[in-house]
């Protein structure tokens, strides 16, 4: 195909605004290379991706991508033609997978231009400090009125330099079999982008109540270690979610005073020494670093069972989330959206989010970032995001996704998967495995989760279900049984011995017997050398460990399955003109912005591309996906129906029980804000109710 490289320079990119106006561009068009003024930069653009024979190439493409739209909006439709007819690709996107793939990615590699180039060897004219926050390439604005002939040496230094790109684009061509991905990924790259560019609106008055929350619990922690103050870890507990019974059974053990001193700093050495006690007692393996010494990591804390650790892991991240909160609170009193950037691939084939500039950048504020696909376990940082006005939010995910794309690769695998067949019967496969633990019947433990046999069954029988999400989440991965005890304490908070968790893992061996096999599968790919290849999406992962070969199918999986997932509702929204834009990503959660009164239709049809594409990448056992609306960001939202249409879960209908309980807080004095997160209802609504109001 003809290769078109084109680079974009543009206005300034600044919070809010992340889509700037072109400036001019550079082309590499066969023996071509030039700088183009704005509109002729555009137009070789614009003819290019008209050409069903052209390759559009570029380093980060997804800029190129949302720049020039911004300033000639007619080619939206053009690049999305040219997306979805594999004619776009990004030397970035392909970076990742190659290095990914040969098993050289570290957290310190770096992909911008010059890094790729350097990288592969190849000659080029940037100078040191040309990408830093206050080089040349922030200055192209001041030269809109010029034609480009008549740039500063240095303007069209390094203009021309980032050319090169087209030499990169050849350079990679060698290691084209580890390139299959790239059009999707690319794609997904796009969306991704476009979703930043669109942002987060915050609520500054949930913002505000959040961030003393976040005082006040450092405070309360503080307490619990520097005094040992019992109630005082006792409320922490609470504040985790956790009842009274698991708060007991957390707190055998007495709490040390001083595991953080007056002053504000750790103790770690009596901080180990409790978590060698507490592991003492309860029979576990103390969990140890590379160099040998106590872990006190988050992990480990929680695997402990004992509260005060776990308030001592909290303390240490909260610092952290201070931090995190600073930036929330500049954001929302500029009134600016949180835009994070998107990295749309790591080793593990997922995405991620972060603060929107890289480590070390000391330049003029990028834009208001955050990590916006990872929360702690804390009511109220999700309540700060929310709809803009006239607009609700859709959050759309599949049920136990990665457990569909495991029985999928068992699939592949010529194995006969008894996990698919549960999840083809409809039945919640975590209540399956639960029933299977305690010898229960599926339809009476169906009905006994809702309540039928009242409070204290319905609180066992979660509890249970629980216990079995960690097992069908954290045994496929190939977790050994210290790492399992451990990572099911801190993320589903189940408190395991390790004999317990022995016969769990029997009980779910043989509940899943395609698993062994599947486990000698992994062995035997590991002990091969040889890169993973994901059968669906010809992605490739190098470097493998045990763990990352037994995670990759079905976790790496799922991430391709939403790339695409994500890109087809992208792609709809756009060509149909809807009144929609995507708002976040979250793993195996796409969320949605959509005008209120066209909900539910925008909902039906996104739905119907979740479900298809959850047919289409696992046949064997296809995912389904549930939608949920809401006006802030709720953990707790669910569907909700009025008169047959999708509602905003905060406008459900609520019992009598519900609404004495919404009162009974608001007249205590509680702070009306944490009340509506309490009970995922609007501040509005809560007041409403509190003045007697029935709606």
């Amino acid at each position: 195909m003809r290769v078109f490289f084109i680079d974009f320079e543009t206005f300034p990119i600044k919070p809010g605004l992340q889509a700037p106006r072109v400036v001019c561009g550079q082309i590499a068009d066969g023996s071509r290379r030039c700088i183009l003024a704005r509109e002729a930069a555009l137009d070789a653009l614009e003819e290019a991706l008209r050409d069903p024979g052209a390759l559009i190439v570029a380093h980060s493409t997804s800029y190129e991508f949302l720049v020039s739209v911004a300033t000639r909006p007619r080619l939206l439709r053009l690049w999305l033609d040219a997306y979805e007819a594999g004619r776009v690709t990004c030397t970035e996107v392909r970076e990742r997978l190659i290095m990914i793939a040969e098993g050289r990615e570290t957290p310190a590699t770096r992909y911008d231009l010059i890094a790729c180039l350097d990288r592969r060897k190849i000659a080029h004219d940037f100078a040191d400090g040309d990408k830093d926050g206050d080089g040349v390439r922030v200055l192209y604005h001041t030269l809109d009125h010029l034609d480009p002939a008549d740039y500063p040496a240095e303007a069209r230094r390094y203009a021309l330099a980032d050319l090169a790109g087209r030499e990169l684009y050849e350079a990679q061509e060698a290691k084209a079999h580890f390139l299959e991905d790239q059009y999707r990924r690319a794609r997904g790259d796009a969306w991704l982008k476009a979703t930043s560019a669109h942002g987060m609106r915050l609520d500054p008055r949930a913002v505000e109540t959040f961030a003393r929350v976040t005082e006040e619990e450092h405070a309360l922690i503080r307490r619990a270690l520097t005094h040992g103050d019992s109630e005082a870890l006792r409320s922490f507990g609470r504040s985790q979610g956790l009842d009274e019974e698991q708060i007991a059974a957390m707190s055998t053990r007495a709490p040390e005073i001083g595991i953080v001193r007056a002053v504000g700093s750790k103790d770690t050495k009596r901080a180990a020494a409790r978590m060698e006690q507490v592991c003492a007692e309860r029979g576990i393996e103390v969990a140890r670093t590379e160099k040998g010494a106590v872990s006190l990591d988050a992990d480990a804390c929680a695997a402990s069972g004992d509260l005060q650790l776990r308030a001592y892991a909290r303390f240490t991240s909260i610092g952290t989330l201070r931090g995190r909160v600073d930036r929330l609170k500049q954001a929302a009193a500029l009134g600016m959206p949180i835009q994070p950037r998107f990295k749309v691939l790591l080793k593990t084939g997922r995405t991620s989010a972060s603060g929107s500039v890289k480590k070390g950048y000391t330049g003029p504020l990028l834009a208001f970032g955050d990590a916006t696909q990872t929360f702690p376990r804390q009511y109220g940082l999700r309540d700060c995001f929310v709809a803009r006005p006239g607009k609700v939010i859709l959050s759309c995910d599949w049920r136990a996704a990665e457990l569909h794309t495991l029985a999928q690769k068992c699939a592949d695998l010529g194995l006969d998967s008894n996990l698919g067949r549960v999840l083809r019967s409809g039945r919640d496969v975590h209540l399956w495995f639960a029933c299977t633990m305690n010898n229960w019947d599926y339809d009476w433990a169906s009905k006994a989760i809702k309540g039928s046999e009242g409070p204290d069954v319905a609180k066992k029988v979660k509890k249970a279900r629980q216990g079995a999400k960690a097992c069908n989440f954290g045994f496929p991965g190939g977790l050994g049984i210290a790492k399992f005890i451990a990572w099911a304490a801190a993320t589903y908070d189940v408190i395991l011995s390790v004999d317990e968790a022995k016969r769990l893992k029997a009980l779910w061996l043989r509940a899943f017997p395609e698993m062994r096999a599947y486990f000698d599968w992994v062995d035997r790919h590991v002990a091969s050398g040889k890169p993973l290849r994901h059968e669906r999406s010809g992605r490739y992962r190098g470097d493998l460990t045990y763990t990352s070969c037994a995670n990759s199918p079905f976790q790496g999986g799922c991430a391709d399955m939403l790339i695409d997932a994500g890109w087809r509702i992208f792609s709809w929204i756009h060509r149909n003109a809807i009144p929609a834009r995507i708002w976040n990503e979250a793993h195996d959660e796409i969320l949605v912005e959509i005008d209120e009164a066209s909900a539910h239709e925008v909902t039906i049809e996104i739905v119907k591309i979740m479900d298809q594409v959850g047919a289409d990448w696992c046949p064997i056992a296809p995912c389904s996906a549930e939608p949920a609306l809401q006006r802030h960001w709720r953990k707790a939202a669910e569907p909700s129906y009025r008169d047959g249409r999708l509602i905003p879960y905060e406008d459900r209908d609520l019992d009598e029980s519900t609404r004495k309980k919404i009162k009974g807080a608001l007249d205590a004095g509680d702070d009306p804000v944490q009340v509506s997160w309490r009970f995922a209802i609007e501040e509005d609504r809560a007041l409403q109710i509190q003045k007697g109001a029935t709606t």
